[in-house]
């Protein structure tokens, strides 16, 4: 499509022609209009091109396609390919942390292969590849791009043997300063109904205060299944809290040092999370 535009600044309320070089201004609403600069169209999947006066303005089509978007496997950490549109521009794996946002997978960049381009009717698309570390249970991915559609994923992750999973920690920074005795490891395998312990202590003073959070995954993420419980903690700084779920599904058990908060533009306030624990609860008598 084309437009005629002319190009305005705000000047003591009232809308100036530009006259010389147009600049950058930010965003500003006039008349119950909101005027934004072109330079944002591609942020609303939009591409722009000046010629003579005149804008022409084009929705961008472009898109990630997965190959598999539901995949299982047993490996603590894959690496798995994508088809993404030429054109397309950089993109990044991203985990799902539920109703906390979306969090950058460690090197989340992905690498494009050296196989040639693959053409889909008018569209050519290269192959990307991914890796990433997997929680046992359910894993909500996404491949994101700043100005682009992204493409979702979920990777279910088998553990046989729960035992030889250790406990997931946010960093290795927790990993040294939280140590849980209840239980040692980071996946569980329960009846619904049946009690969990979870018993540890903080060797740190940053962690003042210590909390849980249950999350169970639904609709292709992890959703907020419990309020959130603060651990009580004696005076050698020790915790211990029962938790139990009367649900079989895929859970998390969350555990959030509540002294510190993270989040703002893209996603709410919360306290940070420090580890977590994967639990399948399976029904009564299984």
């Amino acid at each position: 499509m084309h437009r005629n535009i002319s190009e305005y600044f705000e000047s003591n309320g009232k809308l100036e022609l530009f006259d010389g070089p147009a600049k950058i201004l930010p965003p500003f609403m006039k008349n119950n209009t909101l005027y934004i600069p072109v330079s944002m169209l591609p942020k609303m999947n939009i591409n722009y091109k000046r010629s003579q006066g005149t804008l022409q303005l084009t929705r961008n089509e472009m898109s990630a396609k997965v190959l598999h978007p539901v995949y299982t496997t047993e490996a603590g950490r894959i690496t798995f390919s994508s088809l993404i549109q030429k054109g397309y521009g950089d993109v990044f794996l991203m985990e799902s942390l539920g109703p906390a946002g979306m969090l950058a997978v460690p090197d989340s960049r992905g690498s494009k292969t050296n196989d040639k381009p693959i053409k889909m009717g008018n569209r050519e698309f290269n192959r990307v590849k991914f890796s990433v570390d997997l929680r046992p249970g359910p894993n909500p991915l996404g491949i994101y791009s700043s100005d682009n559609p992204s493409a979702d994923i979920i990777v279910n992750r088998i553990v046989k043997d729960p035992s030889l999973i250790p406990v997931r920690y946010t960093h290795d920074t927790y990993a040294n300063n939280l140590v849980f005795n209840k239980p040692t490891q980071g996946c569980l395998r329960v009846q619904a109904g049946e009690a969990i312990e979870v018993s540890g202590s903080v060797i740190t003073d940053s962690i003042q205060s210590l909390g849980w959070e249950l999350m169970k995954f639904q609709n292709g993420d992890y959703q907020t299944s419990s309020n959130r419980t603060v651990f009580q903690m004696n005076e050698n700084r020790e915790f211990s809290e029962s938790i139990v779920i009367h649900e079989p599904g895929s859970y998390l058990i969350d555990i959030h040092n509540m002294n510190i908060f993270v989040g703002g533009e893209s996603s709410p306030y919360s306290s940070e999370k420090v580890a977590e624990i994967a639990v399948e609860v399976l029904p009564k008598g299984k």
